[in-house]
């Protein structure tokens, strides 16, 4: 079994020596003389079980280390090891700065060892539950989604057909939490289920909507904030989804007067991500979409725009593998698949848009359609081109 992972700052060499001589058999062992090497360490390689610091350095004290590491590692367990027992800072860096333990140095070994395995024990115990709570809370969304999915395909496909998009913006702009970014574009349009039916008819039929109608349809971004809010760890999601129509300049719904870096990330993201949609849907041009909203200084956040323009810079550079369309019955669609048209029901509802890749939820739905006869055919897919 791999070792567990444990990062060792200090400045006095000698300790550094001791302690990784004493303590390489059964635990792996990265030490640094100073913070800054370290946080490096920390951004960039594999996750540490634990971290212990040195009190009194030259680049910087312990507890300031150990803050700015809780904001790169915030799963990893923090050790103060010190030679100065000061009761004040020893409250303060237990209480306050959330440190696991304190040592004092000279440490015995088995104090130190016992430490560690202390800390790598939580540091399992908090990893298996952020996993078994994001997994919970993905699949749970996710399942809601395409429930709703299948009350309105047309406005939650489309905000779905956006979420690859929104994921590599992010990660190029290195946001750490990109899964609420996922969940933000997925839910975006959950307020709608509040709009009149006349609003949602036009938006289904691609007609474009009124003033007083777009006006009284952003509202639904409350609405969607307000039934978010309440469900632990969607704090920041609901926030993104009440800026979603907000101009970076400040204009906007909401009226509030926030603006620019003011206005939630998430918020600005989203504000990108769909007037993009919208204008590309338009142009059937997205380099062209993106050049439209260039012209627009205010508008956007100027970073995120960016990240988009670059993005589909690397699409056009990179082209992926070319699709081509093939029919299928309906009685033979199965989750994975992407439509390549619409799909109708005999009234000519829309029961899945172009583009969208078959949920299990989708898949057994469109399957029971097909059972009934009630499914016009045949359905069109996308697979890549000699398959």
């Amino acid at each position: 079994m791999a070792k567990d992972r444990v990062l060792l700052v200090d400045d006095d060499t000698n300790v550094l020596a001791s302690i990784q001589r004493h303590l390489n058999r059964d635990f792996e062992i990265v030490t640094f003389e100073r913070g800054r090497q370290a946080l490096g360490a920390l951004r960039q390689e594999e996750p540490f079980a634990v971290l212990v610091s040195d009190y009194r350095m030259p680049d910087m004290d312990g507890l300031t280390f150990l803050k700015e590491a809780r904001e790169i590692a915030p799963n990893t367990v923090r050790i103060l090891l010190t030679g100065y027992a000061d009761v004040d800072m020893s409250v303060q860096a237990i209480n306050e700065d959330n440190v696991f333990r304190l040592l004092l140095k000279p440490c015995p070994k088995e104090m130190l060892v016992k430490a560690l395995e202390d800390g790598i024990n939580q540091y399992h115990l908090m990893v298996s539950e952020h996993e078994l709570l994001d997994e919970t809370l993905n699949g749970s969304v996710k399942v809601f989604i395409d429930i709703l999915s299948m009350l309105n395909p047309i406005i939650f496909n489309r905000s779905a057909n956006l979420r690859q998009m929104a994921i590599k913006v992010a990660n190029q702009l290195s946001f750490d939490h990109v899964w609420e970014v996922e969940l933000s574009v997925l839910l975006s349009q959950i307020g709608s289920v509040s709009m009149p039916k006349e609003i949602l008819d036009k938006l289904e039929n691609g007609e474009s909507l009124l003033p007083t109608e777009r006006s009284m349809y952003q509202t639904q971004a409350r609405v969607g904030c307000d039934l978010l809010d309440n469900i632990p760890r969607l704090h920041l999601v609901a926030e993104g989804i009440f800026y979603q129509y907000k101009l970076y300049n400040g204009e906007g719904y909401p009226a509030n007067g926030v603006k620019r870096d003011a206005i939630p990330w998430i918020g600005r993201l989203l504000k990108v991500l769909f007037d993009f949609d919208e204008l590309n849907r338009q142009y059937n041009n997205p380099m062209l979409a993106v050049a439209e909203m260039q012209k627009q200084t205010t508008w956007y956040d100027p970073q995120i725009l960016t990240a988009l323009h670059i993005e589909l810079i690397g699409m056009k550079v990179n082209k992926p593998k070319k699709m081509v369309e093939r029919f299928i019955k309906a009685e033979d669609i199965r989750t994975g698949m992407i439509m390549a048209r619409d799909v109708f029901d005999l009234k000519h509802h829309t029961l899945i848009t172009k583009g969208t890749e078959v949920s299990k939820v989708m898949e057994a739905r469109l399957l029971n359609y097909a059972r009934y006869k009630n499914i016009i055919e045949p359905i069109f897919i996308l697979v890549p081109e000699g398959e």
